[in-house]
């Protein structure tokens, strides 16, 4: 027996030399020195609070054969539990074990590469794959987001107001599939990739209530239906790309497909551009119209400073509350953001945002935010980060008053 045990080990270890694994990791912590808000608590007062967080603790591996045919990824990341969502209705996913062999901080992806213009994976990354946002959503802070001392690049403005400005920024820019199941990356010409994720591990998130499947499963047709589609064409002067990103959807309006496009130029010195619109189709119930997306953004950078520049808007359309349907309001925001390189570590931005909502009836709400904040060290690797966040959604509190809430955090970035 003892001889059996030591030759599987040998076996082992044969076959992890023949597939050696890059590991990499992440430490992110955040904590406000102060913060609070001019909204009262249940004594009626304003007192200066503080607070922290580690943000990530993340450990990564990726690893291929001799022949680069097949590999995988792994990542355990217990910190991303906060971010397990129903992308059902966005609410708390009740299921906080593994699903399916998902969940707890666990992502992964098999992979297999018989020919250089093909690939099959079987997994996911709740990052999101094939996304199109480039500078307008994460990449618009960029890593310092991943803490708590910038507004977070996504969506400074989600889930404010009565209906919420809501996940505007990826209403018009496609942020990638964020599933798991399988995945085809075909490469026909250099110039083109076809990209084809349809998410049979996520029968959980999956709206089946026609389904005449039993126990919780689902139609084969369930799955395709939410399958997400790209063409993806990389040209010299930028990018080109057309998603079908199928339902259900996990935005506040509607349970539509949606048709994303996106357009990026590259080929000015100094200067990128990047254009997105997304179109919600109609839903199968009420109501039958959603609202449309269209964004721009654009990074200009020299030397010594840079300034990116970001604009959504969201128009049209209707939803639903308590039975009755009304118009959607137009929402847009737009979001400055100036920086200056100090030394060749250490750089200060100057984030400035306002964002309004406007609705067919009633009062419009206008939102702003200032963070301004300082970074030292690498863009791209281990940093010190500090700034101040001031913040207001515009909207009223059941006091009939409009809050401020602000806070000075200050975070270690740390990736090996």
């Amino acid at each position: 027996m003892k001889k059996l045990i030591a030759i599987s080990v040998v076996f082992a270890l044969v076959a992890g030399a023949a597939f050696a694994a890059d590991v990499s990791g992440a430490v992110i912590g955040t904590v406000n020195v102060l913060e609070g808000s001019t909204a009262k608590n249940r004594n009626g007062d304003t007192p200066v609070l503080g607070g922290g967080a580690m943000d990530r603790m993340r450990i990564e591996a990726s690893g291929e054969n001799d022949d680069g045919t097949f590999g995988g990824w792994l990542r355990l990341d217990p910190t991303s539990l906060n971010w397990e969502k129903d992308k059902v209705e966005g609410k708390d996913n009740p299921k906080k074990g593994l699903v399916n062999g998902f969940g707890s901080g666990v992502q992964g992806i098999a992979w297999w590469k018989p020919i250089d213009v093909f690939k099959f994976s079987i997994g996911g990354n709740d990052d999101g794959m094939f996304g199109k946002e480039d500078n307008v959503a994460w990449g618009f802070c960029g890593p310092v987001s991943d803490s708590g001392v910038a507004f977070n690049g996504d969506n400074v403005w989600s889930g404010s107001g009565r209906y919420g400005y809501g996940l505007v920024t990826r209403n018009a820019f496609y942020g990638g599939f964020a599933g798991h199941g399988a995945i085809l990356n075909i490469s026909p010409a250099e110039i083109v990739d076809i990209n084809i994720a349809i998410p049979f591990i996520d029968g959980d998130v999956i709206d089946g209530k026609n389904s005449k499947a039993l126990d919780g499963a689902h139609e084969a047709a369930d799955y395709f239906k939410a399958a997400h589609a790209q063409l993806d064409f990389k040209l010299d002067f930028g990018n080109i790309a057309i998603t079908y990103s199928g339902g259900p959807r996990y935005y506040e309006y509607g349970d539509g497909s949606v048709i994303f496009g996106y357009f990026g130029l590259r080929s000015i010195e100094n200067l990128t551009i990047d254009v997105g619109i997304g179109f919600e189709m109609a839903n199968q119930g009420e109501p039958k119209s959603n609202p449309i997306a269209v964004g721009a953004g654009a990074t200009y950078s020299m030397d010594s400073f840079g300034v990116k520049f970001r604009t959504v808007a969201r128009f049209g359309g209707e939803f639903m509350e308590k039975g009755a349907k009304y118009d959607a309001p137009l929402v847009i925001i737009a979001d400055l953001l100036p920086y200056f390189n100090i030394s060749d570590d250490m750089r200060a931005y100057v984030g400035i945002g306002i964002g309004t909502l406007i609705p067919d009836e009633g009062d419009s709400v206008l939102g702003w935010s200032f963070n301004p904040y300082l970074e030292v060290g690498p863009y791209w690797g281990s940093k010190f980060a500090a700034g101040i966040k001031v913040m207001s959604n515009g909207v009223e509190d059941a006091n009939g008053k409009k809050t401020v809430d602000w806070s000075v955090p200050i975070a270690l970035i740390i990736s090996f």
